[in-house]
């Protein structure tokens, strides 16, 4: 009788263990999803938060998706007096700051492909010249890799979509 006692309080207690171990790790799935989702929320408010700055940047530079107006209005990359560099150098230094956000895991991959996936594929293509040339002139070939390796990453993703 005492050793069918000590069998059923093991099981009883064998129970309690994997009740405890399944209540832990159904709650870490939520506590990550919950982050997830906060992350999602975050890029989103980020980039609410800066519409109207890119509304004024809209409205003196071309459409990033119109190559020719683009290659019309890039100023020579050499020209530091030039106020278009200027311009365009805070413009993309935002979409630098993007990248490195999604890179770092900070700003959400998925939130950034589906809200301006797009414009920055569009912008970093349409720019690349521009780009190289002050990659050139400044001897700093970093300069806007964390652009360049999102751009590559969302075509990737675009392309995994698309081929679905």
């Amino acid at each position: 009788m005492a050793s069918l006692l000590n069998w059923f309080t093991a099981m009883v207690a064998l129970f309690g263990v994997i009740l405890i171990v399944v209540q832990v790790r159904q709650a870490a799935q939520a506590q990550l999803r919950d982050h997830d989702r906060r992350r999602r929320q975050a890029t989103l408010e980020f980039y609410a938060e800066t519409m109207e700055r890119r509304i004024e940047w809209r409205e003196v530079l071309p459409n990033d998706r119109d190559a020719e107006a683009v290659a019309a209005f890039v100023p020579v990359p050499s020209d530091t007096a030039d106020p278009a560099n200027k311009l365009l150098g805070d413009y993309l230094n935002y979409y630098e700051l993007i990248a490195i956000g999604v890179n770092l895991g900070i700003l959400d991959f998925e939130t950034i492909y589906r809200v301006a996936g797009t414009r920055l594929i569009a912008a970093f293509d349409n720019y690349r010249g521009w780009i190289e040339g002050r990659r050139e002139y400044f001897g700093s070939p970093a300069l806007f890799c964390e652009l360049e390796v999102l751009t590559d990453q969302l075509r990737e993703n675009r392309r995994a979509n698309t081929a679905a």
